[in-house]
């Protein structure tokens, strides 16, 4: 079913439910990840490398939903200015400025549901994209370490 033909609010809970199988597989990854710091010395630079290929992942799942919510926004103030336009020239009953805001506001929520849900998932992976660069410094710091002591990993 294309979204076209969904409701808002199938589409919203769709997107949440594929958000959040994301978030899951972020969050595993980045728990793999963390893991294998605690492991030979020999594994570091590709590890190193692996984090560093999972940070550019991040990077384009942030550029692509941050694109989504630019051009949903954008959608947003048309059905903003449309639904404004009805009410002020096609609704029977006058209203001020006040409770058209309100009128408009609920006839857009799920639209608006959107929006926040997806900047809250951005929010998720800048964070996530934080962490993987902790992991990268830690994996730097541990080889840094063993150079320094002339420890064999």
């Amino acid at each position: 079913m294309s979204d076209e033909k969904k409701s808002p609010e199938d589409i919203v809970k769709s997107l949440e439910n594929e958000l959040s199988k994301s978030r899951q597989y972020w969050t595993e990854l980045i728990h793999g990840l963390s893991e294998k710091i605690r492991g030979d010395l020999r594994q570091c630079t590709s590890l190193e490398a692996e984090s560093i290929s999972r940070q550019q992942e991040l990077n384009e799942e942030i550029a692509k939903w941050s694109y989504k919510i630019y051009n949903d926004n954008a959608r947003l103030k048309v059905l903003q200015k449309n639904k404004f336009e009805w009410y002020s020239t096609q609704y029977q009953i006058k209203h001020n400025s006040t409770e058209k805001s309100k009128l408009i506001e609920a006839d857009l929520a799920w639209y608006t549901a959107k929006i926040e849900v997806l900047e809250n998932y951005v929010e998720y992976l800048i964070e996530t994209r934080k962490t993987m660069d902790h992991v990268i410094w830690s994996v730097k710091n541990k080889i840094q370490l063993y150079n320094i002591t002339g420890m064999d990993g």
